[in-house]
């Protein structure tokens, strides 16, 4: 008994991961707050809102977390990465990219708003709301980037608790008396911009300030040539997570749709948790690499292992008690979903570690292979959703996002696998 256990030591005994998922509890924490407060939000935008105005609401979040991600460029992990470690040119990139979010506003305002127009026919005014809470929201978790990379994840915790928690009080003591779409999206931006008035008043303690005179194009390219890689790659897992919905809806029915969905919000529940590791792990081995060269490879196992453990064990609740979780937050019309979720819960191993993969090369500075593989990922799982779905139905889905998860996986593992060899041998910067 004792050799078997032996073998599980080396993981198990790993000291610096538990002190990195200690840290990581306040990741947890507002990972948390920030899904219950969502959740709220639809709740109730649906209940104030009539079928077409909620489904009008819908589309417009959807294009404007589009074009959000798009135009974020990776700017929120490159100022984590960056400022894992003390830097003396921190301080102008911070003000660089502030000014530039801050420039591309107004362009991603048009785009929205003279797509959704033509397209939707919401109203301009909903639209500047809309499109205005989902980009504060954004430039607030670029900014939280340095947060992180400072190890200040309970202040980032506080600000982001701060917002939501304003938000939920406010919406329900305006909702006994206002039965209004318009105020509940503005109190959500109210809290929204009371969080970013926190992070901005934490980022001036550690003596980050904006300053106009810093920004230089040449610094921004400079800064784009390294963000842009982990921003499109970040872009295309969003592509790919929500494609096979717009896939089913066109080849198969609505009602299609309603029950994958159902299953697929149940699958991606468990990655609430990961981020207790991930998030404080990519800041350490961030400023590992940038100080020494190289990286703690055996917390990389570690964090492997535990994520490999948990995967397993989601899959298990998963196969026994998905049935619970559908019926009593979604209701028994959704029966159909109780298999989906199960079958999908088999992608979880795949969606675990390549998240972990993709953590390592980006805190090595290899972002382009997290870009490529997330390509191909993409392209497996149009593909094979195009492919599959016509013969499987909403199962087709299901095996092209158990595949595209696996196969992105693979061949991050197998990037790194070398890439930390050479690491280890003093080959590589």
């Amino acid at each position: 008994m004792n050799t078997h256990f032996h073998i599980f030591k080396p993981f198990i005994k790993n000291i610096q991961l538990i002190d990195t998922i200690k840290k990581g509890q306040y990741s947890f924490y507002t990972n948390v707050i920030e899904k219950i407060s969502f959740f709220i939000f639809f709740v109730f935008l649906a209940r104030v809102s009539s079928l077409n105005d909620y489904g009008n609401m819908i589309a417009v979040f959807a294009l404007a977390n589009i074009l959000s991600y798009m135009l974020e460029f990776g700017f929120g992990a490159y100022l984590q990465r960056e400022s894992s470690s003390d830097t003396n040119v921190l301080a102008g990139e911070y003000s660089i990219i502030v000014v530039a979010k801050i420039i591309l506003f107004p362009l991603y305002l048009v785009i929205c708003t003279v797509y959704i127009i033509v397209t939707n026919g919401a109203g301009i005014f909903i639209v500047f709301l809309v499109c205005t809470l989902i980009y504060v929201l954004n430039f607030n978790s670029t900014l939280n980037g340095i947060l992180y990379g400072k190890s200040r994840y309970r202040e980032s915790f506080i600000a982001q608790a701060s917002g939501k928690i304003i938000f939920v009080i406010f919406t329900l003591l305006t909702l006994l008396v206002i039965r209004n779409f318009y105020c509940l999206i503005i109190l959500m931006l109210l809290g929204a911009v009371i969080q970013l008035i926190l992070i901005l008043h934490y980022l001036r303690k550690e003596k980050l300030k904006i300053s106009l005179q810093k920004f230089q194009f040449s610094i921004l390219k400079k800064i784009l040539s390294a963000s842009l890689p982990i921003g499109m790659g970040i872009f295309f897992v969003f592509v790919y997570d929500k494609v096979d919905i717009l896939l089913i809806q066109n080849i198969l029915n609505p009602e299609a749709v309603a029950v994958y969905s159902v299953g697929y919000s149940i699958y991606k529940l468990p990655l609430i948790l990961i981020s207790t590791i991930l998030i404080p792990l990519f800041t350490e081995l961030s400023s590992q690499y940038k100080s020494s060269g190289a990286i703690n490879i055996g917390t990389i196992k570690a964090a492997g292992f535990y994520l490999l453990i948990y995967s397993f064990i989601v899959i298990a609740v998963f196969f026994f008690s998905a049935g619970i979780f559908v019926n009593i937050i979604f209701g028994s019309k959704y029966f159909a979903s109780i298999n989906v979720a199960k079958v999908l819960s088999l992608a979880l191993p795949g969606l675990f570690l390549n998240n972990l993969t993709g953590v390592v090369l980006n805190s090595i500075r290899k972002e382009r292979f997290p870009l490529y593989t997330t390509i191909l990922g993409m392209l497996v799982n149009i593909c094979t959703n195009i492919l599959f779905i016509p013969v499987f139905g909403i199962y087709g889905a299901v095996w092209a996002t158990i595949l595209a998860e696996s196969i992105v996986f693979l061949l991050q593992a197998y990037l790194l696998k070398d890439l930390l060899k050479m690491i280890k041998n003093g080959q590589t910067s």
